[in-house]
């Protein structure tokens, strides 16, 4: 690269992926050719990003692997649990099924499930109620739809709430694996050790 005039070339060697130099790596930041930030277009700096599909499939993960345990422990169901004040991990799990299956139908434009609907019911049924929210969520995303679309909603804790729906998605996959992390503490505590990996990096392998 010439640095006095700015120019931006670069030998082939240099524009491999694998072969990044400093000059390269100078003209993707701007210094030396007079762009702005904004004006750069480089895939590079855009990042990688993920999808939708992806966090649903975790998150699927790992309630199955929850309704395997809890299947096994079902005592557990009945641990004291200060969480959300729900009193039991019965009370948690309602909590997480309840969010996935109330924002998947207002995503959905369905009528939306009362919280206090929701059943406190065995593992199996609660999990029941995640798997109809998770086929809501498929058929959403294999539909076209403006996920920057803002929706005005009332929840049960926040009263009225606006956000689009893309975050409103995220936020009903990711809640779910917040509680599930508190959970897995709690149950440890009472002698029960989940035994799989549950970082996003073991997503969608075989175990």
């Amino acid at each position: 690269m010439n640095e006095d005039s700015g120019d931006a070339k670069f030998s082939s060697d240099q524009n491999e992926v694998g072969g990044l130099g400093t000059e390269v790596v100078a003209m993707f930041s701007g210094q030396g050719i007079g762009l702005e930030p904004q004006e750069l277009r480089s895939p590079f700096r855009q990042g990688p990003s993920l999808t939708a599909t992806e966090l649903l499939q975790w998150n699927d993960e790992t309630a199955q692997r929850w309704k395997e345990l809890l299947a096994a422990s079902p005592a557990a169901l009945e641990f004291p649990c200060d969480i959300y004040d729900v009193g039991t991990v019965r009370g948690l799990l309602r909590h997480i099924v309840a969010v996935e299956l109330r924002y998947s139908e207002r995503l959905s434009g369905e009528p939306v499930t009362p919280y206090e609907k929701i059943p406190d019911g065995t593992a199996e049924e609660l999990f029941a109620l995640h798997d109809r929210a998770i086929t809501r969520y498929r058929k959403l995303l294999a539909a076209a739809i403006d996920w920057d679309e803002e929706l005005e909603f009332t929840t049960v804790s926040a009263g009225t709430r606006t956000a689009t729906r893309k975050k409103i998605l995220f936020h009903a996959f990711l809640h779910g694996i917040r509680h599930y992390a508190q959970l897995a503490t709690l149950v440890r505590q009472h002698g029960i050790k989940p035994d799989w990996p549950m970082d996003f990096l073991f997503s969608g392998a075989e175990l």
